[in-house]
């Protein structure tokens, strides 16, 4: 029998190496060359002020603090391209952590009604409305409603708080990015 002669324990040893080689050289990528050329894509979008990104249940979940943006929609849009140049297609979200005040997430709280009435019926102008009405009732210093085909992206600052709130309009078909406070 020709593996009689075999030595069982050198190729355990060779076995175990190689797998400690492959684990390694995967993390090693990770770490340098993955987060290197995030950390530069992602400076150079405009409000990103910290980023982390760590594996939960074998995804990818970049968290991104952002600080005061004019254009919320084109922010995200920014950062879901430069992702996605750096972890490619695949298991990856963002999650975006805003400045959250007690009066912004009230004010929120109140426009869940007009957000979920647009998503079902389409009337978007009405939302509008209910933002900009809210916002004055509110003083409010700025506030945006924008609309693609794929979310909603509303944007309330007022002082030194700002919320940033992104809500699916076809939760399968949006791209991968969320607030998470």
């Amino acid at each position: 029998m020709p593996f009689k002669n075999l030595r069982w324990e050198w190729i355990a040893i060779s076995a175990v190496i190689a797998i400690s080689v492959l684990l390694g050289g995967t993390h090693i990528y990770e770490r340098f060359w993955v987060n290197k050329h995030l950390s530069v894509a992602l400076s150079a979008v405009q409000g990103v002020e910290e980023w982390s990104l760590k594996t939960v249940d074998g995804e990818k979940v970049l968290q991104v603090k952002l600080g005061r943006v004019d254009n919320l929609a084109k922010t995200c849009q920014l950062l879901l391209q430069e992702t996605e140049k750096c972890l490619g297609k695949g298991k990856w979200k963002i999650q975006l952590v805003d400045k959250r005040t007690p009066e912004l997430e009230d004010a929120l709280q109140k426009l869940q009604y007009p957000i979920y009435e647009a998503l079902m019926q389409g009337n978007f102008t009405s939302l509008e409305r209910a933002v900009q009405n809210e916002a004055a009732k509110r003083n409010i210093d700025k506030w945006d409603v924008q609309i693609n085909n794929y979310q909603i992206i509303l944007s309330l600052q007022k002082g030194e708080g700002y919320l940033y709130e992104i809500i699916p309009r076809e939760p399968d078909l949006a791209p991968p990015i969320a607030t998470v406070n």
